[in-house]
C-alpha cells in the first residue's frame, strides 16, 4: 500500500518519447513477371531494429479448392 500511494502522490508517469519509424523495402527480384521486394529493414528513429529477407515467392500458384477448406478435429 506505502508503494502505492508513493506511485500516486508522484502523479501520472511521463508521456513515452516520440520516435519516428521508418520501413525500408529494397531488392526488388522479377517472379513470375511481377517485381517482389526481397528486403525489409525496420528503423526506430536512426537505428537499424529489424531486418527480414524474403529467400522463395512465388506469382499466382496454382490453389485447390480443399486447401481452403476447415479441418475438424475428431
Amino acid at each position: 500500500a506505502r508503494m502505492r500511494a508513493e506511485r500516486e502522490a508522484a502523479g501520472p508517469p511521463p508521456p513515452p518519447k516520440m520516435v519516428d519509424v521508418s520501413m525500408f523495402i529494397t531488392d526488388h527480384k522479377d517472379v513470375g513477371g511481377v517485381k517482389i521486394p526481397h528486403h525489409f529493414t525496420m528503423q526506430t528513429g536512426d537505428k537499424p531494429t529489424e531486418e527480414w529477407e524474403l529467400k522463395k515467392a512465388k506469382a499466382n500458384p496454382k490453389l485447390e479448392d480443399d486447401q481452403f477448406k476447415r479441418k475438424t478435429s475428431n
